[in-house]
């Protein structure tokens, strides 16, 4: 059970985030009745945690048809009535190939596609206080109206939910997204823009306020306001000067953190980290800040025996490092 105190764990968004990774239940099958049941089958329903592959697979020498079915998954939610009224999220980071997500019996999302995440709203089905059941069927087999099926691909894919999973609570009015665009990063005096888009159930209308504010590590070197109305926004820094470029040998890094505010209230702020750099491809070759570099990379899989794509972040990291 999903427990009711949850803590603001960091990260790059000021939404309060709790990893539920632990505690699932799976089944490798699916029946209509296991979306509308709100109790765990313990005879059908084996105990799991994320990530997790939906099927073990030899070593070697299986036929890719071994993983190729639809499964479900269940996990019980409990959260506390003091975020009613706020808007709660759940952020698959990956799920192989095709997801719906219910909640209590109702249909609140799906995606295609198992490489990227996303996000279903929860806010208008959650019960506080109550027991919540959340169910997601996968479809893992490879169907033409999901990349990179349709054609013909020389690797496999595996299935499952097989990233990390967290639930996200947030104000009704909320960062979506934040990207930073450098111009200017060879002249003396460089200029960036910043995109901003919003998610906003409530006073869509009314005047909010963002304050971006460019770091160099702890130390903030320029700030810039803007009051706007609509759930999209651009902010610019003009004449920044000083900075450093972000090169191959020397990746320097700047931070950027916006804040949303209404009446000098924080609604909700978003972080992320960039580089000022030049990149451009031109007839004869790639060019980093005006320098040209030779290119030169690999292929890598995101594979492990046994267990297909499921295996942690960490993992992963830790086999790209090497």
């Amino acid at each position: 059970l999903l427990s009711v105190l949850l803590k603001n764990i960091g990260g790059k968004k000021m939404s309060i985030v709790k990893g539920i990774n632990n505690e699932w239940y799976y089944a490798p099958d699916f029946k209509e009745n296991y979306i509308t049941k709100n109790e765990i089958d313990f005879d059908v329903f084996k105990k799991i945690r994320l990530p997790h592959t939906n099927v073990e697979l030899p070593y070697n020498y299986f036929d890719d048809k071994s993983f190729q079915f639809v499964s479900c998954y269940k996990k019980e939610l409990n959260i506390s009535k003091e975020y009613e009224g706020k808007s709660i999220y759940i952020d698959f980071e990956g799920v192989m190939a095709y997801a719906q997500v219910y909640l209590n019996g109702k249909k609140v999302g799906e995606h295609k596609g198992g490489y990227t995440p996303f996000t279903i709203d929860l806010s208008d089905v959650i019960r506080f206080e109550q027991k919540n059941m959340l169910t997601v069927v996968v479809d893992s087999t490879e169907r033409d109206d999901i990349p990179p099926f349709g054609g013909v691909i020389d690797y496999l894919t595996f299935g499952g939910i097989y990233r990390e999973v967290q639930l996200r609570i947030a104000e009704k009015i909320n960062v979506e997204n934040i990207f930073v665009k450098t111009f200017d990063v060879l002249q003396d005096m460089k200029r960036l823009e910043v995109d901003l888009s919003l998610i906003k159930k409530q006073n869509k209308n009314q005047p909010l306020k963002a304050i971006c504010i460019l770091k160099d590590g702890e130390n903030e070197i320029y700030q810039v306001e803007k009051d706007f109305t609509e759930d999209f926004v651009t902010v610019s820094m003009d004449q920044l000067q000083g900075l450093r470029l972000w090169d191959m040998d020397h990746p320097y890094l700047y931070e950027l953190e916006a804040k949303i505010l209404y009446e000098d209230q924080e609604l909700d702020s978003y972080s992320t980290k960039f580089g000022f750099r030049e990149a451009i491809f031109k007839a004869d070759g790639f060019y980093l800040n005006g320098k040209k570099i030779k290119l030169m990379g690999l292929n890598r899989h995101q594979a492990y025996p046994y267990v297909g794509y499921a295996m942690p972040k960490r993992a992963q990291a830790k086999d790209a490092d090497i």
